[in-house]
């Protein structure tokens, strides 16, 4: 029996018992150690672009190129993960129309928004992740989500521990073994 988020029945969760959990997890454990070269002082994100050969463009959540942030929150300043790795896909140029994506946090609408148009056609993101997060970020979430679904993307939450122990991310200001 197939496995539905409880307030979103577009978004399908799979766990150890699914069948290609173990190349899903393996791809998810990748946007991880992404997400560790992150120096965002509160949560570090990593999002993997991913075709039939393998991974083509990865980046994670980083402060832009700036010289005064008088005035900014780190927010205005501060490019996702997702978009850094659609920017990436351009860099290298790879369309990203009908590729994969895995993030260790589910899409903000800002993010949701950009990989509609970007013709990404399926992303996997961590439910453990998503559900350690409430209010204003959960929202945004939420919403990211709805969009993505709503505009025909797939979404899968992976569930369970990704990484056994190897690897430690910040998020929310603490450091969390995924």
């Amino acid at each position: 029996m197939e496995k539905v988020h409880p307030r979103n029945s577009l978004i399908k969760i799979i766990d150890s018992s699914d069948d290609d959990y173990h190349i899903h997890k393996a791809y998810m454990l990748h946007a991880y150690r992404v997400a560790h070269a992150s120096e965002d002082p509160s949560t570090q994100v990593g999002a993997v672009i991913v075709s039939d050969q393998g991974v083509v463009a990865q980046a994670y959540n980083r402060s832009i190129t700036i010289e005064d942030t008088c005035g900014l929150s780190k927010y205005d300043y501060t490019e996702h993960a997702e978009r850094n790795a659609l920017y990436d896909c351009i860099t290298r140029k790879v369309s990203p129309k009908g590729l994969y994506m895995y993030a260790n946090w589910a899409a903000c609408c800002d993010c949701a928004r950009a990989i509609v148009e970007c013709g990404i056609s399926h992303v996997y993101t961590h439910l453990e992740m998503h559900d350690k997060y409430f209010g204003t970020y959960r929202e945004s979430t939420d919403k990211g989500l709805y969009m993505l679904t709503k505009s025909g993307v797939n979404v899968t939450m992976i569930s369970g521990d990704i990484s056994n122990g190897r690897i430690t991310i910040r998020t929310s200001g603490q450091n969390w073994q995924p």
